[in-house]
């Protein structure tokens, strides 16, 4: 049975660089062995949302806001989604249904943060499992420049079940022959690699999301 995987990294505006060459110089990124370059030509965007200028992109977005106070080159500037699903979908699906669900999963965001502030979606072909990242400057409804408020341990655990309940049930997916997945958090600025263990979740997904306290704006 297949299961969706919906992980959440923050990024700090002083890191955008850095996750823009993760997601377009592949052969630049030394810390993960499942690239494989000979696949790289696969990888797209869906919808035209590319990660170019990403920096000036999410600054731009930043100052439209017009915030009395400029944001620290430390604030948490970006919100980093990768969407996918098991491997038994992922890699026995037909392209055209792959391509289908990114393509919803990137409307539910867009739905859910606002399509203004969704910087791109970029799909990885190269990995072992495909996937798409989606890029969100995390603006609150009234206006704020805040990751801690939209992307939380309680409204995380939400976005998964509203995901669910918006995308990955219309392909079939059960939740009740799920077994519940541990929830594992992370520094996205440490090669994500998983801080500490909590319970586990009774949704139909891993969900990971990042704890960094000394960003946490």
């Amino acid at each position: 049975m297949s299961f969706q995987q919906v992980i959440a990294g923050k990024v700090k505006l002083n890191g955008l660089g850095g996750i823009r060459r993760h997601l377009q110089e592949r052969q630049r990124v030394k810390t993960n062995p499942n690239i494989d370059l000979s696949r790289s030509y696969l990888n797209h965007c869906i919808e035209e949302l590319t990660p170019d200028h990403l920096n000036s992109r999410v600054n731009s977005r930043i100052k439209q806001l017009g915030l009395k106070k400029k944001p620290r080159s430390d604030a948490v500037g970006l919100e980093d989604i990768i969407i996918s699903a098991s491997s038994e979908f992922m890699l026995t699906a037909d392209a055209t249904l792959r391509e289908q669900y990114f393509t919803d999963a990137l409307h539910f965001f867009q739905n859910r943060y606002g399509k203004e502030n969704v910087m791109y979606c970029h799909c990885h072909m190269d990995e072992s499992n495909p996937h798409i990242h989606v890029g969100i400057v995390p603006i609150t409804p009234d206006g704020r420049l805040s990751a801690k408020c939209l992307f939380n341990p309680k409204s995380l655990e939400q976005l998964q079940t509203d995901f669910y309940e918006q995308v990955s049930k219309f392909y079939g997916w059960n939740v009740g022959n799920l077994t519940p997945r541990n929830i594992c958090l992370y520094n996205s600025s440490k090669r994500n690699k998983p801080k500490h263990r909590l319970s586990t979740l009774r949704t139909p997904s891993t969900l990971l999301f990042s704890l960094n306290k000394k960003s946490r704006k």
